[in-house]
């Protein structure tokens, strides 16, 4: 017997569903991956690797471009210390790191 409040709790947010957009691009990338690399063999495979990275680092560096050209616009409306501004753009950069459109940048301070 399971434990009721258990089922409150409901699915995890890190674990992929079926119907997940994510999930399902994933599968079709792999399952053109799987084809080339039947058809073309391993150097087949290889440059549909090349290809997906490159198309990867492409996105996410016009991700960043838009991101810079928001924030020189809110920056010249001044809007950027409006807080609710600063929330919506928050909201938007972490649901695009959290789809993984934009990439996480190590913070350089650290270093």
């Amino acid at each position: 017997m399971t434990n009721p409040k258990d089922a409150k709790k409901g699915p995890a947010t890190d674990e992929k569903k079926p119907g997940d957009k994510k999930t399902m691009m994933d599968e079709v990338s792999k399952g053109l991956r799987d084809l080339v690399g039947k058809v073309f063999g391993e150097s087949g495979s290889k440059f549909f690797d090349d290809a997906k990275d490159k198309v990867e680092e492409f996105s996410n560096q016009a991700t960043k471009k838009l991101f810079e050209f928001t924030d020189s616009v809110l920056d010249s409306l001044k809007l950027k210390d409006n807080g609710t501004v600063k929330k919506a753009r928050d909201t938007v950069e972490d649901a695009l790191k959290k789809a993984g459109i934009l990439k996480e940048e190590p913070d350089e301070e650290f270093f």
